[in-house]
């Protein structure tokens, strides 16, 4: 069975670019704040976080973005209670 793919949800009012500075890769964000802010306020999970994911773009934007971002919206199985299994009582040692 498979999994529906679910469209991205691109982070509104965000930019990013990567450069290379003395031989480092840099990561620059940029914000437009209002916009920005709508996003996290609209997106913020219940514990107050968003997670945001970058990608690499095939080509840069016309302002120079090598990366898009998207919402991370992946939300993990619950998990089983860790319930201490039972010793068994005939045991030999």
């Amino acid at each position: 069975m498979q999994m529906e793919k679910k469209p991205k949800i691109w982070a509104d009012g965000m930019s990013v670019k990567a450069s290379l500075r003395n031989g480092k890769s840099l990561i620059s964000t940029s914000y437009n704040v209002e916009k920005f802010c709508a996003f996290l306020r609209k997106h913020a999970n219940e514990k107050g976080y968003v997670n945001v994911d970058s990608w690499e773009k095939d080509q840069p934007g016309k302002f120079g973005d090598t990366h898009s971002a998207s919402l991370n919206d992946y939300k993990p199985t619950s998990k089983p209670a860790n319930v201490p299994q039972e010793e068994e009582a005939d045991m030999p040692f």
